[in-house]
């Protein structure tokens, strides 16, 4: 048993791996995530875009 995410092995000794993600890390990898973005936060959203994977949000 995984203990920090509370997930039996099986699931996570796999090539697929749960990883924590914020929104936009989400939506980049997710195009039906991407759909529910606010209208005004998707055309800045994107790989390269204001935006990206590496973004870092204050908490």
């Amino acid at each position: 048993m995984q203990r920090s995410y509370n997930l039996p092995n099986w699931m996570v000794n796999n090539s697929l791996n749960v990883w924590k993600l914020n929104t936009v890390q989400h939506a980049l990898i997710d195009s039906y995530r991407f759909k529910f973005l606010r209208a005004g936060l998707k055309k800045e959203v994107g790989w390269f875009g204001k935006y990206n994977w590496v973004t870092k949000f204050p908490k």
